[in-house]
C-alpha cells in the first residue's frame, strides 16, 4: 500500500485470508487499498465485516481511521472509536482518538465527556482545557452562550478536590496552570464572541 500498488495489495490479503482466515487487521487493510482505488462501498463493506470484531485492537482503529477519511464518512470513526473506548476507557490513545473522531462530526458533548475521563485516568490539566473548551462550543452552537466564570470555576473545583493528598507546592503549580487555562480561554472566546466576557 506505501508504495501505491494498491492491486498487489489486494491480492496479498485475499492470498493470506485463503490460507488463515479472514483476520480483522487484513480485511481493513485490503479495505484501505480498495479506498485508495476509489472503489468505496467495496471498502465500506469490509469495514463494517471488521467492526463485527468484539475488540478492534489501536492498529485496526488506525487503519480504519485512515478508510473512512478517504471515503469521506467522519461519522462511522465516531462510532467506532466510541465503541473502542466504552471497552477500554482507561486507555489515554483510544481516548484521544475518541475525542478528535467527535470533533470531525462536530459533536463537543461527547468531546466534553471524553475529555473529563481523559482528566480523571491521568490527572493533567490539558485535558481540564479542552473540557472547558468543549462547553463553550456547546454553548454557541445552542446559540445560548453561559457566563464564563461559572464554567470555568466548575472546571477549578473538579481539579482542585483531586489534589487534596497532593504537597501545596504541586497545588500551587496546578492552580498556576488552570489560571493560565482561563486566560487563554478568555481570549479565545472573546475573539468567538466579543462582548461575552466582559465584566468578568
Amino acid at each position: 500500500i506505501e508504495s501505491n500498488n494498491f492491486r498487489g495489495a489486494i491480492k496479498q490479503a485475499d492470498t493470506i485470508m485463503s490460507r488463515f482466515g479472514k483476520f480483522c487487521i487484513l480485511l481493513c487493510l485490503k479495505a484501505l487499498a480498495l479506498a485508495r482505488m476509489g472503489r468505496r462501498e467495496e471498502a465500506l463493506a469490509l469495514c463494517t465485516e471488521a467492526e463485527r470484531s468484539p475488540v478492534l485492537e489501536p492498529q485496526v482503529l488506525q487503519i480504519l481511521r485512515m478508510v473512512f477519511k478517504y471515503t469521506g464518512v467522519p461519522e462511522r470513526m465516531a462510532r467506532v472509536y466510541e465503541k473502542s473506548w466504552k471497552q477500554n476507557p482507561k486507555d489515554e490513545e483510544t481516548g484521544l482518538g475518541c475525542y478528535f473522531s467527535f470533533g470531525r462530526v462536530h459533536n463537543p458533548a461527547k468531546q466534553h465527556t471524553v475529555a473529563m475521563q481523559l482528566y480523571k485516568n491521568t490527572q493533567d490539566p490539558k485535558y481540564l482545557l479542552w473540557a472547558a473548551v468543549n462547553l463553550h462550543l456547546q454553548n454557541i452552537f445552542e446559540g445560548d452562550p453561559s457566563d464564563l466564570k461559572e464554567i470555568l470555576h466548575a472546571q477549578r473545583v473538579e481539579a482542585t478536590s483531586k489534589s487534596a493528598a497532593l504537597s501545596k507546592k504541586r497545588v500551587k503549580r496546578r492552580n498556576q496552570r488552570l489560571a493560565l487555562a482561563e486566560a487563554i480561554i478568555r481570549q479565545c472566546f472573546g475573539k468567538i464572541c466579543p462582548g461575552a466576557t466582559a465584566g468578568g
